[in-house]
């Protein structure tokens, strides 16, 4: 085993260990999930794993689940979200979150109180091996979390944290079986070898991702998730150090569903949507507001 006194990551001592390392950041709403101070370093916390955060957070589902639902960035701002397709923009009001989707294209489903609107976006491999690496790394401190660090520390697990930091070929598995909500879970499994398979899938806010490590073809990270099946499932490949030139991106699509109202122009509300209305205009907008239970 390795020694204790290392960060999870990046095995060494050298890197400062000051700060907590979040499991899941904060402009995905966690404020006290996390690791204390010894377990990863400030250099990996800061750097590497601060960039996975950022290609989690962006991951177009998640970012305009996010967005839709009002949550706040580390300075308590509401955040937009833009995306091939149009754009999410949260308006906080006397009377609740208004949401301004722009150019999406939205359905009611009144028997239910539920709107559903498709995203487009373009992603490349790049992005979604980012992706992958960070449902990894939030699975394996979930481990240290849970079992303590000495569980992460073993050899068998040096495969794991070299993906993460610098990257491997492999599967982003994609599970869009379940609709939204608002929590956020993880959860592990370690498969005795060989190869030893270390396998995470996260669920953040109904946006459900897999990966593992090693990801041969043959293993698929969709076993990890209940209930995930090939005709709800979306497998994406990708490899640690894609061709830049060839790595353009394909269009990708999503079908999300939230809980809304629809918004009203009252005059009363007029000062606070404004310049929303002014920046993204008529055509293609659709005005809803978050249910008051979920506007707090």
């Amino acid at each position: 085993m390795h020694s204790l006194d290392l960060c999870m990551f990046c095995l060494r001592r050298d890197g400062g260990f000051v700060s907590e390392e979040h499991l899941w950041a904060e402009s995905l709403g966690n404020p006290e999930v996390v690791l204390e101070p010894g377990v990863v370093c400030d250099r990996c916390n800061a750097n590497t794993l601060a960039q996975l955060d950022e290609a989690l957070i962006t991951y177009p589902p998640i970012a305009v689940t996010s967005a839709s639902l009002g949550l706040r960035n580390k300075k308590g701002r509401l955040v937009s979200r833009e995306f091939a397709s149009g754009g999410v923009f949260p308006v906080e009001t006397e009377d609740g979150i208004h949401v301004f989707f722009r150019e999406a294209q939205t359905t009611a489903h009144p028997e239910n109180g539920r709107w559903e609107f498709v995203l487009t976006d373009h992603l490349t491999g790049r992005q979604l091996g980012k992706v992958a690496r960070a449902v990894l790394a939030t699975g394996l401190e979930a481990k240290a979390r849970k079992e303590g660090k000495a569980a992460v520390m073993l050899p068998q697990f040096d495969g794991v944290r070299e993906a993460v930091l610098d990257g491997y070929d492999g599967y982003l598995m994609e599970d869009r079986h379940q609709g939204s909500h608002r929590r956020l879970e993880v959860h592990y499994r370690s498969q005795a070898g060989p190869p030893q398979v270390f396998g995470a899938w996260v669920d953040i806010r109904g946006v459900i991702l897999a990966a593992t490590h090693p990801s041969p073809r043959g293993v698929f990270p969709g076993d990890l998730v209940p209930g995930a099946t090939p005709e709800n499932t979306f497998v994406h490949e990708f490899t640690a150090t894609p061709d830049r030139k060839k790595d353009r991106g394909k269009p990708f699509t999503w079908n999300i569903t939230m809980d809304y109202r629809e918004g009203s122009d009252r005059e009363g509300q007029r000062r606070h949507i404004s310049d929303v209305e002014k920046s993204l205009g008529k055509r293609g907008r659709r005005h809803l507001i978050l249910p008051d239970d979920e506007s707090a």
